[in-house]
């Protein structure tokens, strides 16, 4: 199964590490989507190529920022990803634990653009603000931010047509914190 890199670098900076919940200790592929949460904050970006199964993969450190496509092996004698630049060189390999379980379905925490309202104040964390430009560096990181209620998540969206191409139409949620 093939990915571009960069999916699943954005990917990394939103799974949970170290969790007792160990299905959000990865990533999760399925279809043309591919999405990670931390229980705090979730990303959920759409891939050209569809997945044969659904996976979660928990990638044994970062993915490197050389790779331009990812290649997941996963076969009854290894369970690796070889990572290869623009040109089609590899350029490293790193080892994968497939994570058995039943991943969240994001579906109930991503909020629905027609169910905005406004809000006079809502308590975040603003480190997951500042993951959507280390996410989508590469491009110009503006954002459209909508707001669903004090008490509910915040999704972060990009205007930005080249981001939109490059990382599927990504979507950032950050879940609201207490302000107590």
């Amino acid at each position: 199964m093939k990915i571009p890199s960069k999916l699943l670098r954005a990917a990394q900076f939103c799974q949970a590490n170290g969790d007792c919940r160990s299905f959000i200790n990865g990533v999760h592929i399925f279809g043309n989507t591919i999405e990670a949460t931390n229980g705090h904050v979730a990303v959920r970006m759409t891939m050209i190529k569809k997945a044969s199964k659904s996976i979660i993969v928990n990638i044994k450190g970062k993915v490197p920022k050389s790779a331009y496509e990812s290649k997941l092996v996963i076969s009854n004698n290894e369970t690796i990803v070889k990572h290869y630049d623009k040109s089609g060189a590899l350029t490293s390999v790193q080892v994968v634990n497939l994570i058995d379980g039943d991943y969240p379905d994001l579906d109930r925490v991503i909020p629905n653009s027609k169910d905005s309202e406004p809000v006079s104040k809502i308590g975040l964390n603003v480190d997951y603000l500042s993951l959507f430009s280390k996410m989508f560096s590469a491009t110009k990181p503006n954002a459209k931010i909508e707001f669903f209620g004090e008490n509910n998540a915040i999704k972060l969206t990009s205007e930005n047509a080249i981001t939109n191409l490059e990382f599927g139409n990504p979507e950032l949620v950050v879940m609201p914190c207490r302000m107590d």
